[in-house]
């Protein structure tokens, strides 16, 4: 089991082209931040090449976004003794409301992403 602390770096930005039959527009707004965290990592070893991952950790704390959390289960598969290849499902949350541009309104992002993901890691 580790724990860890760091930081995440965001940068949200969303675009919406209007088309119509009077008129043509896009709207655009965006903010970027970095929050920090704080999570624990669990590695299980099931074989001499597999093990199972098990990853959480919460952020934001209002310094950045008022709470952000991030989910990871999944495996790895030892290529050799410094890569690895792993596939894992992750969740990635966030809830910030950022500062409205240009005087406008305040933006309020609510926003879950989840999904697999497939990597390759080598330590050196």
């Amino acid at each position: 089991l580790e724990a860890y602390a760091g930081f995440r770096h965001w940068n949200a930005d969303l675009s919406i082209e209007i088309v119509s039959l009077l008129f043509n527009d896009t709207i655009a707004t965006g903010d970027e931040w970095t929050d920090p965290i704080v999570g624990l990592r669990y590695l299980h070893p099931i074989s001499r090449r597999w093990r199972l991952i098990a990853q959480g950790d919460i952020g934001g704390f209002g310094a950045g976004s008022e709470f952000s959390w991030n989910a990871v289960a999944g495996a790895s598969y030892a290529i050799s003794e410094n890569s690895q290849f792993q596939i894992v499902y992750r969740a990635l949350s966030v809830d910030r409301e950022s500062p409205g541009i240009g005087g406008g309104a305040p933006v309020d992002l609510d926003l879950t992403i989840q999904g697999p993901l497939i990597g390759f890691a080598y330590r050196f």
